[in-house]
C-alpha cells in the first residue's frame, strides 16, 4: 500500500511539474520544495504560462508526513546557488545582486556558520497551490543579465537546516533539496 501511494504521488508531482510555471525538487526524506513566479499586478502566482523575467520568485517547502521545522539562511550567499542559460547553453552573466548568491553555498556546514530563520515544512503542495505562507526571492531579471528576448534555464539550488528534536538535545542537519530548472521568459520588446 506504501509503494502504491508513494508511486500514486510521483505521477501525480510530474504530471503538475509539466501542468504548472512552477518547478517541485525530488522529495528526500519526505521534505520538497517548490518555486513559482509572482507576476506583478496579478492575484495569485503563475501557474499556466513562463515565469517572465521580472516577475518575483516564490519558494515554499512541504512535508506530507508530519511538519518539520526548518532553519534556512538568510544570506543567500549560504543558501542559494543560482545559474542561467540561454537556449545555446551559454551561461548568462549575474548582476551585482546575483553574484551575492550562492558565493559561501559550499562553505555552509553548521547553523552557526550564518544567521539562520525558522520556517514550517508541512502539507503538500496539491493542498497549497497558492503558496501561502512563501518566501520571497528577486525576479531572474534582478539576478542575471538578461538583455535579449527569448527562453532561458534558471536553475536554482537551496539548503537550510532540519531541526531535529530529540527528547533531550536539539540538532541540526544540513539540508539540500534537489536542483530545480525553470523555464524564464524574456519577451519582445514592444
Amino acid at each position: 500500500m506504501k509503494r502504491f501511494v508513494i508511486l500514486s504521488l510521483l505521477i501525480y508531482l510530474t504530471h503538475l511539474r509539466e501542468s504548472l510555471a512552477a518547478d517541485i525538487s525530488l522529495t528526500t526524506n519526505s521534505l520538497y520544495i517548490v518555486i513559482a513566479g509572482d507576476r506583478p499586478n496579478s492575484i495569485g502566482i503563475v501557474t499556466n504560462e513562463a515565469i517572465r523575467f521580472d516577475d518575483r520568485l516564490l519558494w515554499m517547502p512541504f512535508c506530507e508526513t508530519g511538519q518539520v521545522e526548518l532553519s534556512y539562511p538568510l544570506d543567500p550567499a549560504y543558501g542559494v546557488k543560482i545559474k542561467m542559460t540561454d537556449v545555446m547553453g551559454r551561461e548568462v552573466p549575474k548582476t551585482g545582486l546575483g553574484d551575492r548568491y550562492g558565493t559561501k553555498y559550499d562553505r555552509l556546514h553548521v547553523f552557526t556558520d550564518t544567521h539562520v530563520y525558522p520556517c514550517l515544512a508541512e502539507g503538500s503542495f496539491k493542498d497549497n497551490i497558492g503558496l501561502g505562507g512563501a518566501k520571497f526571492l528577486p525576479a531572474p531579471g534582478e539576478l542575471f543579465q538578461i538583455e535579449k528576448p527569448g527562453v532561458y534555464t534558471l536553475e536554482i539550488q537551496m539548503q537550510m537546516f532540519r531541526v531535529i528534536k530529540d527528547t533531550n538535545e536539539w540538532s541540526r542537519k544540513l539540508f539540500q533539496f534537489s536542483p530545480l530548472k525553470i523555464k524564464v521568459e524574456k519577451p519582445p520588446d514592444n
